[in-house]
């Protein structure tokens, strides 16, 4: 048997992060350490709570 990215448990899980681009306002999910605006590509974003 095989398995990919070792023994399981070991992967972190990652969760996206609610946005709301500043310049434009459009609410978006992203992961990542510098998301950025799918509709227009700013990085001016406010991170909102969780659904």
């Amino acid at each position: 048997m095989c398995s990919v990215g070792g023994p399981f448990g070991d992967e972190e899980i990652v969760w996206p992060k609610n946005y709301r681009c500043s310049a434009c306002g459009k609410k978006f999910k992203a992961v990542g350490e510098d998301p950025a605006c799918p509709a227009c590509q700013s990085s001016d974003l406010e991170e909102l709570p969780d659904d």
